[in-house]
């Protein structure tokens, strides 16, 4: 338990030291053109990016926690978040 909290709490001591992944911004958008053609019914997104279709089970959550739950716009709180 120990080891465990020593962890989270240099986890959130480092965070903005962080890297982002060259796929973030991408599945981002991915995401984004979902949850578009989901609540809109406009496929016209979601058809540029089905070929890097990977699917949205994990970001799907973070972006409705990051971006509309929490508020965040700004993209380097998103990608750190």
């Amino acid at each position: 338990m120990i080891a465990c909290a020593l962890f989270l709490v240099a986890g959130l001591a480092i965070v903005d030291d962080y890297g982002v992944s060259a796929d973030t911004g991408p599945q981002r958008a991915i995401t984004l053109a979902t949850f578009n053609y989901i609540l809109h019914d406009d496929p016209i997104l979601l058809r540029r990016a089905a070929d890097h279709l990977y699917g949205i089970a994990f970001e799907a959550p973070l972006f409705l926690l990051t971006e509309r739950l929490l508020g965040l716009e700004d993209l380097r709180h998103v990608y750190l978040a």
